[in-house]
């Protein structure tokens, strides 16, 4: 079904980015270099609703978590949504 192939590209996207950010944080790249700047711009809003819901001490430990549980949210509702799919697609009689 093309609706489910488009999700989990769309998916793919964003947990690359997603991940690209988070190993640019864990490398300690340059925030001033255009390429951090153009992959941290990107994922802001995917990490912003979850920068406040776990309390760490330092922003490095934050920006992880924060970018792993959107990694983690997209996830479970690109699954959501392509299960929905599957069960709303009307079955072939035999």
């Amino acid at each position: 079904m093309l609706a489910t192939r488009l999700i989990w590209y769309v998916t793919g996207l964003l947990e690359g980015l997603l991940g690209l950010r988070l190993l640019l944080i864990a490398l300690l790249a340059n925030p001033a270099n255009p390429f951090a700047r153009l992959v941290a711009r990107l994922t802001e809003p995917l990490v912003a609703p979850f920068r406040t819901l776990l309390l760490h001490g330092g922003h490095f430990a934050r920006a992880e978590a924060s970018t792993v549980v959107a990694m983690v949210v997209i996830l479970l509702l690109a699954a959501a949504l392509t299960g929905l799919f599957d069960v709303l697609r009307p079955q072939a009689s035999v």
